[in-house]
């Protein structure tokens, strides 16, 4: 009978008696019929099988005793190249989601569509290409979305319309060549936001116009089409106010320009008040 080789209990003292807080399965090699049920007793919230070898997880929940008290679940560092449309069905209170470092490429349209409470959704490090027009349709209370580093070369207009508590989106280290002229329009409260280090030759007009809380974006190492052609242009249009400063010296002005030699910014800075920084692609605090 094949089984996990660890099984470790986290636990923190509260009294006189320890709670479960943790419930972490490592080198668990594949959840089959033969491995026994997880019982995290009522009062874990926290389920790891990160770094476990599992290629399979269909059916996960059927091996865990409450999966509706689950908040958090990580399955990251593992082999999943799929995920089944219902696989998380029944953890309906997920606020937490790790799914980086994995081989998926694909996910099917409804497989997020229970998860309604979800706040944190980890996908970077994937081999994503396509995401279904849908996807997000549920997550109404989503706040943070990880989907760099696949291999995304299209994005659908309305994919990210329902995700309107969204704050942060970083969808840096993929393949994208256009964005539709509205795809941000709904994203009222998106304070960052990283399309670095893609294959965009161009923006839409006005595609950052709806985005009224904006803090930082980040655009560098894509082959933008020509705007600003001098270092002195990228600093009177950087613009700053009150609330958050642009720190960017005339030096770095010129490593924007060496770097995304042609630059394309179809907003006006100055006008907006806000403060973006343009120069460096892993310059961001999460």
């Amino acid at each position: 009978m094949q089984n996990y080789k660890k099984f470790l209990l986290i636990t923190c003292l509260l009294g006189c008696f320890s709670k479960v807080v943790a419930i972490t399965l490592e080198n668990f090699v594949q959840i089959n019929g033969h491995a026994g049920k997880i019982d995290n007793l009522l009062t874990g919230n926290i389920l790891s099988l990160s770094v476990s070898s599992l290629d399979d997880i269909n059916n996960l929940s059927d091996y865990i005793t409450h999966p509706e008290l689950i908040t958090a679940l990580s399955l990251n560092g593992n082999n999943i190249r799929t995920l089944p449309a219902e696989v998380f069905d029944k953890f309906t209170n997920l606020i937490q989601l790790f799914l980086y470092d994995n081989q998926i490429s694909s996910l099917p349209a409804q497989v997020f569509d229970k998860l309604t409470s979800l706040s944190v959704l980890y996908f970077y490090n994937n081999k994503l290409t396509h995401l279904p027009t849908e996807i997000f349709d549920k997550m109404i209370n989503l706040t943070r979305l990880f989907l760099y580093n696949n291999q995304l070369k299209s994005l659908s207009a309305s994919i990210f319309d329902k995700l309107i508590n969204l704050q942060r989106l970083y969808l840096y280290t993929n393949q994208l060549e256009v964005l539709p002229a509205r795809i941000f329009d709904k994203l009222v409260n998106l304070q960052r936001l990283n399309l670095s280090d893609n294959q965009l030759s161009s923006l839409p007009e006005n595609i950052l116009d709806n985005l009224v809380n904006l803090q930082r974006f980040w655009i560098s190492a894509n082959p933008l089409v020509a705007q600003f052609n001098s270092a002195d242009q990228i600093i009177a249009n950087k613009g700053s106010n009150d609330n958050y400063s642009t720190f960017i010296s005339k030096n770095e002005a010129l490593d924007i320009l060496s770097r995304n030699k042609h630059m394309h910014f179809p907003f006006n800075t100055r006008e907006s008040g806000r403060a973006y920084s343009l120069y460096h692609k892993y310059n961001m605090v999460l």
